[in-house]
């Protein structure tokens, strides 16, 4: 069989070609995923610095760097490969969209500094199953997690812990029982009374307490009710005319 040196010669060419054009993609392949993706982070270093964009090719996970301020609207929008976000202290605001269906996103850290969600910023998360919101943020914007069907819980500052809030947020089938609060907001039940003989508790909701009674401060004291404060954080007791002990507490 008669062979063709012209045909055999470009094939060693492009076998030749081929090592050389394909080992740098070889040896990226081996690189860490997270250093290939800070080359998919778009930054703008003004004055406040701001992340802007970010490659739909991201996967894995993402650690913004240090500095940045804000994370614009739709800045990880449609990056479906994406399953955990690391968020720099410096940040103090999550824009609108900014996590805009990032489907395979299972967690995100938001630190103290942030004060702002905007509205959808995680529409579309159906990777998440809990999230946690420190007491720093006083704004979240409407439907900030619609369709994030597989949330079972979120920690959130009291002042969203409402069945309206829970509505806005497009988080109804979580209220009450899948609302908690940050660690840095609970504290004991605060005991007062009112007038007629009633008391009233303030605490966190769900937290069962303890009412003791006694004639003087010094004791001896004794169990008089056990009370489970409602899921709008009060409790109230109303004190029987029969009852002629001068002393309540709570019961730690």
């Amino acid at each position: 069989m008669k062979t063709n040196s012209r045909s055999v010669y470009s094939y060693h060419l492009l076998l030749i070609l081929g090592i050389f054009v394909l080992a740098p993609y070889a040896k990226s392949a081996d690189l860490d995923q997270s250093v290939i993706n800070q080359k998919f982070l778009t930054i703008d270093w003004q004055e406040p610095p701001i992340l802007t964009n970010c490659s739909e090719e991201i996967a894995g996970a993402v650690s913004i760097p240090d500095g940045v301020t804000t994370i614009d609207w739709f800045a990880f929008a449609m990056c479906k490969r994406l399953t955990s976000v690391t968020i720099p202290d410096s940040v103090t605001t999550i824009e609108a969209a900014a996590f805009y269906s990032c489907t395979s996103l299972t967690s995100v850290s938001i630190p103290d500094s942030v004060t702002t969600i905007g509205d959808e910023a995680f529409f579309s998360c159906t990777g998440l199953t809990s999230v946690s919101i420190p007491d720093s943020v006083t704004t979240i914007g409407d439907e900030a997690f619609e369709r994030c069907t597989r949330l079972t819980s979120i920690t959130i500052p009291q002042i969203f812990h409402s069945k309206e809030e829970a509505a806005r947020l497009r988080l109804a089938s979580l209220w009450p029982n899948g609302f908690v609060l940050p660690s840095s907001s609970i504290e004991g039940p605060k005991l007062f009374i009112q007038l007629p003989l009633k008391l009233r508790l303030i605490g966190k909701q769900n937290f069962e307490a303890v009412i003791e009674t006694a004639n003087e401060v010094s004791g001896p004291w004794t169990e008089f009710k056990s009370v489970v404060i409602e899921p709008d954080g009060t409790a109230e007791i109303e004190i029987p005319n029969h009852v002629e002990k001068r002393f309540f507490r709570i019961f730690h």
